[in-house]
């Protein structure tokens, strides 16, 4: 337990839950739940109940996941929670809610999450919301993950669990912060991307600063359709979007934060992601106002990157990507009005920390197939496969150009071609709704 969050990501804790067609691996992380294999192939179906977890009463919780999933497979986590409610009879009354999902999760599936709703509780998304008055709380909770694969040489694994929920603590209205204590990230404005999707991706662009700081080098419309919730038909999942990073390897995990909890991020290195409400017009009353901020908006995901004090005032440092340019996305916001504009957003903090398993990238490396010289048009080759490049596979091309400084956005001829003009050292970038990006290093084009 750490403030508001109970971890469980070693092989002791998982010992502590019941494991049905399920083996702990003590070698990914600091163990993980698999799959049981019999006579070399995997069980196909496991799974995995946690020990009754005692918390402070709350009306809101959060479950992250770490894990990899290679194709084929999948994984569900759901929860439950034991509440204190009066009956009809103005009698208090202890129960357990239902068991309730936060969706089907695979980095090759169509993931979707399911917002169940019970007479106890509900999940809206992607948080756990005690029903009822404010008096209605629970102050015991349960989670339960199954794991599917449909491939037996294959399992997912899961290596962390976070569990983040909301009490009554009051807001600290006063904390000694860092001065100027801030971290380089990237800077990418969500509104140069794809101009199908640019309005609602702040959340992927966020995570893709997060994890470029890292090397990793994503295109950001890649994170985009690696988080996207099919049920919810969005990209601001929050869950799904810190399980896109875990992915890739790393920790990560959704908390209910405070300042204490951002500075403790930020003080140890790690930039955060955050959720905020605000307006740029101060005479709009609806959401709180930030001075310097590009928009207005009823939700939206932004990076914190440290703290600064000018003047005697205290200052957030940002990569806002609602700015219009990637050189605009850099902005300082007055500490007491960001604060405002971040409890309006629940105080929700993506958290990425330090990588623990290496995992292989959803990059597939192609060759081009020249199909008509006289228009340019060309095959895509997968091994000696073409690619399907109709609009019902095809999430995003991306053409690059000088190292990824310039690009622009392709649509394939006839939904089987890519007609490409002569352009040298350039790199194509084709996003699948499969999960994979598949990547063509054209260096020297000649037609």
């Amino acid at each position: 337990m750490n403030e508001n969050l109970f971890f469980i990501n070693t092989y002791e804790d998982f010992l502590l839950g019941n494991l049905e067609n399920l083996s702990i691996d003590k070698n990914i992380g600091t163990g993980a739940i698999v799959l049981s294999s019999n006579n070399n192939k995997y069980i196909e179906y496991g799974i995995y109940t946690s020990q009754v977890i005692n918390l402070k009463t709350f009306k809101r919780l959060l479950v992250s996941w770490n894990c990899e999933t290679p194709k084929g497979t999948w994984i569900e986590v759901q929860a439950r929670a034991f509440i204190s409610y009066y009956d009809d009879n103005k009698n208090s009354t202890y129960e357990w809610s239902d068991w309730l999902s936060f969706g089907k999760w695979g980095t090759h599936i169509k993931r979707s999450s399911k917002s169940p709703d019970s007479h106890l509780a509900k999940i809206s998304t992607d948080e756990f919301i005690i029903k009822g008055n404010y008096t209605d709380t629970a102050s015991k909770i349960q989670i339960r993950a199954l794991l599917h694969t449909e491939n037996t040489n294959v399992t997912p694994s899961i290596r962390q669990f976070v569990i983040s929920y909301k009490d009554n603590t009051p807001r600290l209205k006063s904390i000694e912060i860092p001065s100027d204590k801030i971290i380089d990230v990237p800077s990418y404005s969500q509104y140069i991307r794809d101009k199908n999707i640019v309005s609602v991706i702040c959340s992927p662009t966020s995570i893709t600063m997060l994890l470029n700081r890292r090397n990793e080098n994503l295109i950001v419309e890649e994170t985009a359709w690696s988080c996207f919730d099919y049920d919810y038909e969005a990209f601001g999942n929050w869950l799904f979007n810190v399980a896109f990073a875990s992915s890739l390897g790393y920790e990560s995990f959704v908390e209910y934060g405070n300042l204490k909890s951002l500075k403790r991020e930020i003080y140890s290195g790690y930039p955060v992601a955050v959720s905020v409400k605000y307006t740029n017009d101060i005479n709009n009353l609806e959401y709180p106002y930030i001075e310097n901020a590009p928009i207005t908006t009823a939700g939206h995901i932004l990076v914190v990157r440290g703290f600064e004090k000018k003047d005697g005032i205290d200052y957030v440092v940002v990569n806002d990507p609602a700015g219009k340019s990637n050189e605009s996305v850099t902005r300082r916001y007055n500490l007491s009005e960001f604060e405002s504009a971040w409890h309006r957003g629940s105080n929700i903090m993506y958290v990425i920390h330090d990588k623990e398993v290496e995992i292989n990238n959803s990059r597939i490396e192609t060759s081009l197939e020249l199909k008509n010289n006289k228009e340019n048009l060309y095959s895509v080759l997968v091994n000696d496969t073409y690619l399907d490049l109709s609009s019902d596979f095809v999430k995003t091309i991306l053409i690059t150009y000088d190292n990824g400084l310039t690009f622009e956005y392709l649509v394939p001829y006839n939904n089987h071609y890519l007609a490409l003009e002569n352009k040298n050292k350039c790199v194509i970038y084709i996003i699948g709704s499969d999960g994979f990006t598949y990547v063509c290093n054209c260096d020297e084009l000649s037609y």
